[in-house]
């Protein structure tokens, strides 16, 4: 929504808590969510000079408040404001965005796209679901005036978190609970078997999406974004995990020239750090980064554009 903004909007039922209904997973989080004219997740509207992140709900910060989404930490260690033109989409919907950001202002703005490993590099619907198609519930019915309301995504993520801890429904995702530190944490085991991949799978597919960073403009750098089950499975698995998703984005932005930038192993060391104090990078219920894991994210984006 343009110009919309809500405050202290009770956050304690991500993705991974939806899905499980496991109630051990929620952190209780409050945040405030604020949009600009254009209905991106900015305090300030578009300028001449800003540099614009583009990518999905990671870049979004669906879990944390405004003050800590990347482009607010990141505006600060610049020292200079960083335009948030996020939305929970595929590398398709980023070429949509950057087009509709460029149509609108006609400016020619420096752009950092942000990759996610789990949902960008998608193989196929059976990969997703199982086989099976994901499943319709009364809220998908809703008229708009209704899903408008906040009390409309409060409702919906906690039927959600019901129907899955008294099983009503054939949930297709799977969470799977493990201890850290003595502490249950979720992931998701779509985004763990795309981690787990030993072959490329639909690289035609792959190699046609990710064409559109070749016609982007002033592509400032590329960051690939691993899944919660890559920073974390050395503190449960002695496994090494294949780095398909990482060699090919790599291998793309060298082929075609684009600054790349990996966040795997900042996020495993800032991982080890934070669990002594308890503490983690990733939300315990979510399959998203929290403030800690933007920190990360913040910092080397940071000094990447320094060098």
């Amino acid at each position: 929504k343009e110009n919309k903004i809500v405050k202290n909007f009770p956050c304690g039922s991500p993705d991974n808590v939806r899905i499980s209904g496991d109630l051990t997973l929620i952190d209780k989080t409050y945040i405030d969510f604020i949009t600009d004219n254009y209905g991106y997740r900015n305090k300030l509207n578009f300028n001449n000079n800003d540099i614009v992140v583009i990518g999905d709900s990671f870049t979004v910060g669906l879990t944390v408040t405004q003050e800590d989404i990347l482009s607010e930490r990141l505006s600060k260690k610049i020292n200079s404001t960083v335009y948030n033109a996020s939305f929970p989409t595929g590398p398709l919907g980023y070429n949509r965005i950057w087009e509709r950001l460029k149509l609108k202002t006609n400016n020619d703005f420096e752009s950092i796209f942000l990759i996610f490993e789990g949902n960008d590099f998608f193989c196929n619907i059976e990969e997703v679901y199982g086989g099976m198609p994901p499943q319709n519930n009364i809220f998908q019915y809703s008229p708009k005036i209704f899903k408008s309301l906040e009390i409309y995504s409060f409702s919906y993520g906690l039927l959600s978190m019901v129907q899955a801890y008294y099983h009503l429904n054939d949930q297709p995702l799977k969470i799977i609970v493990r201890r850290i530190n003595n502490q249950n944490v979720g992931f998701l085991d779509w985004y763990e078997s795309v981690s787990r991949r030993t072959e490329y799978c639909n690289i035609e597919n792959w190699n046609e999406v990710f064409s559109f960073l070749n016609k982007i403009e002033k592509v400032k750098l590329v960051v690939f974004i691993p899944t919660k089950t890559r920073v974390y499975n050395s503190f449960f698995s002695d496994t090494t995990l294949p780095n398909l998703q990482q060699e090919y984005l790599q291998n793309f932005s060298q082929e075609n020239n684009l600054n790349y930038l990996d966040l795997t192993l900042p996020l495993i060391k800032k991982s080890k750090e934070l669990l002594k104090e308890d503490k983690f990078t990733f939300g315990r219920g979510d399959t998203h980064w929290n403030k800690y894991g933007i920190e990360v994210a913040a910092e080397e984006i940071s000094n990447y554009l320094s060098e």
